[in-house]
């Protein structure tokens, strides 16, 4: 034991342990591992040179295109091992030590026992076994810490049918390169037969040939049984090891199961080529795929496996310098696509990630994020990243997470989600449900819109706190509290309103098809909030509501249910001035075509109009009114369908049977309004027009008063003052003076 402790301190044999490690994994995978150097510092560190991952099938489309060829790749992976690491266990596999030659000689990459593989050692004793160990602990690799920098991986998803010229057929030949057993014949150039499925586990509609070249490992004697000679499989296997290739000196007589001598081959070096088969029973087509799952074989388990809680492995400290992430989607069509990230063909640059406590046990991993930031091609910039994960078992726990970008600081203290199995990840927004409490953050729709583009050139800001729970297509929100503000290009912080919401957002990433369904309660704003609200969602509007009401806060209650562009918001406005019910449809919030508009009903009940308006003789008004406004740059209006005074208090005396219908557009005027009031009766239709730049005013009008009670309307103090006229007027004043 001592001489192996010894021995494994050599930077030679450190090397050649890591080299025989990459060689074992790359026969395991539909790829290949370079390295371009390789150092080694006893019981301190490995440092790997230019690594890459490179497909073997990378995609190719029907017109030539083919991906990137290139999972993985960095300039340096560094990792330092501490001394306690290392003589926390025992070096190499579950073999014994020394022996009688009667074993084979792979090690199962699992510290639990001694030096050697999974039977004895050579006879001669001068070997210490081909079966290479992993330096463990407790069964679990143990580093100090770990570095990659100049990093690069690449993601593609991928169709479930491959074109023509990437087909079953060829890719089965491809895969019984890897996956074949291979059978000494007497001929080193042999054909093997037997059964091979695609990376997909498609069906093969014919014969496909490949090349032995990845899976030299794979020895005759798998199944073999009863007597063994001396030497002959042993030096296959540590040949084949030693030559991932499959170019090695199988020195010996290799023997069947009965042990009669098949052949003798010496250095077998060359091609050897097999026919693969289909599996009949492969299916015809398989759903999306991906180049990790491709490369790395990964199939969804069918079998229930044992869980265990043992260690797998343990890292102290992570870094992460200088990485970049693409990722293209061939399912969809990534041309049809507009502003924001584009979740079909992104670009993450930039990344930079420190960790510790990087630990997985079990099926258990776990580990703090201390900080990670990015930039993706679209423009958006995270500038930090940080929390505590634990995800396994179906269950992921996030707690203490932060992000901070430019605009937005959000802080979730603690957030669950829960899924089926790993399966469900490729469907997140389906697939995995959220729990969790946001504490209080602040979100900006200018960090929403690269993530729903709908929002781009919109200003707004909300300080929002409450509790999530659902998943991202269906996500119920409960009491989230919220308050709203908006930034003008000096910087200035105008405020807007506030409230607390319950309900759910149905439909999301799709902001424009999502679907609002919400109470709001204790909404409270001002009129200059409100429209601080609006010129957030909506900028072109020229209608400044802070001219009205002003000094007074008004509260709503309510509920909203549609899509961003089409809801309604039913509720009742109170205030100390009066009160007032609302059914609303508010359209094209995010419609970058067409101005927002609001339409519906409102109901007054003896609201001060004086207040309103900032002064005058009018007093409480009572009202129904249906009406449509148009809040654009150009087209701001409001369309009055139909008004109806039940109560009108002016100079003294409440009108009744007022009535009226119009337009304003601009500072146009053109109406109607109708009194049958029993003390004044009248019929006005007409149009006003002023200019605020020319000051130019057009009035165009025709008026018939039938009756009107002049003491009773408190205009004339005289007992019988009654008046009825009809006039007609065509007038124009220029410059606010001159009259035409």
């Amino acid at each position: 034991m001592t001489a192996v402790l010894i021995a494994v301190q050599s930077p030679a044999v450190q090397t050649r342990l890591v080299r025989k490690a990459l060689a074992s994994l790359e026969g395991k995978i539909d790829g290949r591992i370079v390295v371009g150097g390789l150092s080694a510092n006893p019981f301190k560190a490995v440092v790997l040179k230019d690594v890459a991952i490179l497909d073997n099938n990378p995609w190719r489309d029907s017109t030539g295109f083919i991906a990137c060829d290139t999972l993985f790749r960095a300039k340096y992976i560094t990792a330092s091992f501490g001394l306690r690491s290392l003589l926390g266990g025992i070096i190499g596999g579950n073999g014994k030590e020394g022996g009688d030659g009667n074993g084979s000689v792979i090690g199962d990459g699992i510290g639990n026992g001694k030096a050697g593989g999974n039977g004895t050692e050579a006879a001669d004793g001068t070997e210490t076994g081909g079966g290479a160990g992993t330096l463990t602990s407790a069964g679990g690799i143990i580093i100090r810490s770990a570095k990659i920098t100049g990093a690069m991986m690449y993601l593609s998803i991928e169709p479930g049918v491959r074109p023509t010229d990437c087909s079953a057929n060829s890719n089965a030949g491809g895969i019984a390169t890897g996956n074949a057993d291979i059978t000494a014949n007497a001929s080193a150039n042999g054909t093997t037969n037997g059964i091979a499925s695609s990376a997909a586990n498609r069906k093969a509609t014919g014969p496909g040939r490949g090349t032995a070249t990845s899976n030299a490992t794979k020895i005759a004697h798998n199944n073999a049984s009863g007597n063994i000679a001396d030497n002959a499989i042993r030096n296959a296997a540590s040949n084949a090891a030693d030559n991932p290739n499959g170019k090695g000196n199988a020195n010996g007589n290799a023997t069947s199961a009965t042990g009669n001598a098949i052949s003798n081959a010496n250095n077998t070096t060359g091609t050897a080529t097999r026919t693969a088969t289909a599996d009949p029973s492969a299916p015809d087509t398989i759903p999306s795929n991906n180049n990790l799952k491709r490369i790395f074989r990964l199939r969804k388990r069918t079998e229930k496996k044992e869980k265990s809680d043992k260690e797998v492995f343990r890292i102290g400290n992570v870094k992460i310098q200088d990485m970049t992430f693409i990722m293209e989607n061939f399912t969809k069509d990534k041309s049809k696509f507009e502003g924001g990230i584009n979740w079909f063909d992104m670009k993450v640059t930039d990344i930079s990630i420190a960790g510790r406590n990087l630990r997985m046990k079990g099926p258990v991993m776990s580990g703090i994020c201390d900080s990670l930031s990015f930039r993706e091609k679209s423009g958006y910039e995270c500038r930090r990243i940080s929390g505590r994960a634990e995800v396994g078992n179906g269950r992921m726990e996030v707690t203490a997470f932060r992000l901070l970008d430019q605009w937005s600081s959000i802080d979730i203290p603690e957030l669950v989600m829960t899924y089926k199995d790993t399966e469900a990840w490729s469907e997140f927004v389906t697939d995995v449900r959220m729990q969790g409490d946001i504490r209080k953050s602040t979100v900006s729709l200018n960090t929403l819109r690269y993530f729903a583009p709908a929002l781009a050139g919109r200003s707004m800001e909300a300080e929002i706190e409450g509790r999530v729970d659902g998943f991202v297509s269906d996500l119920g929100i409960d009491g989230v509290r919220f308050v709203t503000t908006r930034k003008t290009e000096s910087g200035r912080i105008l405020p807007g309103i506030s409230g607390t919401v319950t309900g759910s957002l149905t439909g999301l990433p799709d902001v424009e098809r999502m679907i609002i369904d919400g109470n709001v309660t204790g909404a409270r704003m001002t009129s200059a909030g409100l429209s601080n609200f609006i010129r957030g969602w909506s900028p072109a509007c020229s209608i400044d509501f802070g001219r009205f009401c002003k000094g007074e806060t008004l509260s709503f209650s309510g509920r909203m249910r549609g899509r961003l562009n089409s809801f309604t918001a039913r509720g009742n406005i109170r205030s100390r001035i009066g009160n007032a019910t609302t059914a609303l449809t508010i359209k094209n919030l995010v419609n970058k075509y067409r101005p927002m508009e609001i339409e519906g009903t409102i109901g007054t009940a003896d609201i001060d109009v004086s207040k309103v308006i900032g002064g005058g003789p009018i007093g409480e008004c009572s009202l129904r009114t249906g009406c449509r406004a148009t809040l654009g740059r150009d087209t701001t209006g409001i369309t009055i369908d139909s008004l109806f005074v039940d109560r009108l208090r002016f100079n003294g005396y409440d009108y009744s049977g007022l009535a009226a219908a119009g337009t304003f557009l601009g500072n146009t005027f053109d109406g109607r309004i109708v009194c049958s009031d029993p003390n004044l009766n009248f019929l006005f239709q007409g149009i006003f027009t002023f200019s605020t730049k020319t000051r130019n005013a057009i009035y165009k009008f025709y008026a018939h008063l039938g009756y009107a009670d002049l003491h009773a309307l408190n205009f004339d103090r005289r007992e019988i003052s009654r008046l009825s006229l009809k006039t007609q007027a065509n007038i124009t004043r220029i410059s606010g003076e001159d009259i035409v």
